[in-house]
């Protein structure tokens, strides 16, 4: 069988930009499963990947949603992630919260407990729409990156994601590209990927250029979101293709 994520042996061709940024696990090797030491462990007891998913549900998502339906983007995108990743707890557990003017954490899912119905699913994203309705304006976007990669970690776990779903209207908060650039490299257990699905002028873009390549993606058409978060998962081992 084919083992993934390992520092030689043959290039793995999903690692493609993740080998142009520098990382170093991105070659596969063939092993015999009889050899493999933790094939009797049951697989409840194995280690699973950790996902987390960073939702923007500040108050600009709400006002700006009849201009470019970015609110509607956003719970479209939570719905998606569910269905997902239905199906495969053996091997990941997830979790996604928000964050607005009020809060850099609001929890919608937590590990270990996804909506296992259409119904559970609802209640999610009104909640979300409900957050980004009610909230002072203001922004907490990097203190909810933090708060992320301490919260992903917080149990052990094979491998440790992070997906920031958020607008990009961020500079008149003086943000700049360095602040997300610092906390996407700051734990090398962390994966971290930005994913901007609305914009102001050509703020996403020039984000998106100032990042780390591979771990910021502008998804202005809605039909981007779901190929962009399929690419990641394939490259990552997280799904199959």
């Amino acid at each position: 069988m084919w083992v993934k994520h390992q520092s030689d042996g043959l290039w793995d061709d999903n690692k493609l930009v993740e080998g142009l940024t520098g990382e170093r696990n991105i070659y596969k090797r063939r092993v015999d499963p009889r050899d493999d030491p933790n094939r009797n462990l049951d697989q409840s007891s194995k280690k699973k990947k950790r996902l987390l998913f960073v939702m923007d549900v500040s108050a600009s998502m709400y006002r700006f949603n009849g201009h470019d339906r970015r609110l509607q983007r956003l719970v479209e995108t939570g719905i998606m992630v569910c269905e997902a990743l239905e199906g495969h707890d053996d091997k990941l557990e997830w979790a996604m919260v928000g964050h607005n003017g009020d809060s850099a954490s609001l929890p919608f899912v937590e590990f270990g407990a996804p909506p296992k119905d259409r119904k559970a699913r609802l209640d999610m994203v009104r909640y979300m729409a409900a957050h980004a309705q009610y909230c002072w304006s203001g922004d907490n976007t990097l203190t909810a990156m933090e708060k992320a990669v301490q919260k992903v970690t917080a149990s052990p776990g094979e491998d440790y994601f992070v997906f920031v779903i958020s607008d990009a209207n961020l500079t008149q908060y003086g943000y700049t590209a360095w602040d997300f650039a610092r906390i996407i490299k700051s734990n090398a257990q962390v994966h971290m990927y930005c994913l901007f699905i609305a914009t102001l002028g050509h703020q996403a873009e020039a984000l998106r250029r100032e990042l780390p390549v591979g771990h910021a993606f502008t998804c202005m058409d809605p039909a981007e979101v779901p190929h962009v978060l399929k690419r990641i998962f394939v490259s990552n081992g997280l799904l199959e293709r």
